[in-house]
């Protein structure tokens, strides 16, 4: 009888430790499948930046000749705001002129404010 009693509690024991075990091994299965989740997503935004370098260097490409050309823009209205100042003839066509020169180098210092903006 006592026997019967020993086998029985060994059999539960042994029974428990079995229990355990295979609960473990779906936890950290199902552990292991969430990990392998999360890395794809991360995987997934990495793609999603690397394909977006392209239209980045694009708009960067774009800025840049648009800066280009409002500094030659500047550049030039300086030099007619400057031709004209220098003018000691100032009459009625001279003055228009000067004041367009003025207007077109206030437009394009003001296009170079928003970009530095």
């Amino acid at each position: 009888m006592k026997s019967k009693k020993t086998l029985l509690v060994a059999g539960i024991i042994v029974a428990v430790i079995i229990l355990f075990l295979v609960t473990s091994y779906n936890g950290l299965v199902s552990k292991e499948e969430s990990v392998k989740k999360y890395w794809a997503e991360v995987q997934s935004t990495y793609q999603r930046r690397l394909d977006l370098i392209p239209n980045l260097v694009a708009v960067v490409k774009g800025v840049s000749e648009f800066e280009s050309s409002t500094l030659e823009q500047i550049a030039e209205a300086r030099g007619k705001a400057l031709a004209g100042q220098q003018n000691a003839n100032l009459d009625g066509n001279n003055y228009s002129q000067q004041s367009a020169a003025q207007d077109t180098l206030a437009a394009a210092a003001n296009r170079m404010i928003v970009i530095i903006e």
